[in-house]
């Protein structure tokens, strides 16, 4: 596991909350119980690969609410296929006013019937009203990717203004370690 930032894992929880979410499944990004620092209304994403000879099983989608709030509008969740820009069947979750299960730090989810990702790389988006915790807004070292032992790399945050298609494409590459800690994916 590492951090961006170089925050410890222990800033991701607190008392009554938990980083793993369910037996054999762990957040991959995660920002802990902060305020949101930023608002914007197009679509965020962060990139990672999947190793060759390697492949995660993701059980669930996640989204990042202020300190752990309620969702506030809606916004819709899927993780891309980088290689051919298109959204991998079955990994797409909108979201609205909840309840949704809380499972780190400020992460709400709805779980999915699990899909494996195989070598490659893709991307976990989120689009449509959002606030999320830009730690190039805002105080480093609260940001956190999984790696599941090897499996995954991060490669940066991405940010665009055509929601239907991934952030990459359509937008912007901030400068690493920016995180915006907004979408994230449940996987083992």
């Amino acid at each position: 596991m590492s951090t961006l930032g170089g925050g410890p894992v222990s800033d991701l929880i607190t008392p009554g909350q938990k980083l793993l979410a369910a037996p054999g499944e762990w957040v991959i990004y995660a920002a802990g119980p902060v305020n949101q620092n930023q608002t914007f209304i197009w679509g965020m994403g962060e990139k990672f690969t999947v190793g060759s000879g390697q492949s995660i099983t993701v059980s669930g989608l996640g989204i990042f609410v202020d300190n752990g709030a309620a969702t506030n509008g809606t916004a819709t969740v899927k993780v891309w296929n980088m290689a051919t820009s298109t959204a991998v069947a079955g990994l797409t979750a909108t979201f609205g006013a909840g309840p949704y299960d809380l499972v780190a730090g400020s992460y709400r989810a709805i779980y999915v019937t699990p899909v494996v990702l195989g070598a490659g790389t893709y991307m976990v988006s989120a689009a449509g009203n959002l606030t999320n915790y830009n730690t190039g807004a805002g105080p480093p070292g609260l940001a956190l990717f999984n790696t599941l032992g090897g499996k995954l790399t991060w490669n940066g945050s991405y940010y665009g203004f055509d929601t239907n298609i991934p952030p990459e494409n359509g937008g912007n590459a901030p400068p690493n370690p920016i995180n915006f800690g907004l979408a994230t994916l449940l996987a083992s």
